[in-house]
C-alpha cells in the first residue's frame, strides 16, 4: 500500500513525458511540412 502513491506519480511522470514528446514531435511534423512548402514555393517560381 505504500509503494502506490510513487507507483501513480510515476505513471503522471511518464504520461507527462511522453505527452511532451508526442508535442515536440508534431512541432517537428510541422516545421518540416513548413520548409518543406517553403522550398517547392521557391522551386516553382
Amino acid at each position: 500500500m505504500y509503494h502506490y502513491p510513487l507507483h501513480v506519480s510515476q505513471d503522471a511522470y511518464s504520461l507527462r513525458y511522453c505527452l511532451h514528446y508526442m508535442q515536440k514531435a508534431e512541432l517537428l511534423l510541422q516545421l518540416r511540412e513548413s520548409r518543406a512548402r517553403y522550398i517547392s514555393k521557391s522551386v516553382e517560381t
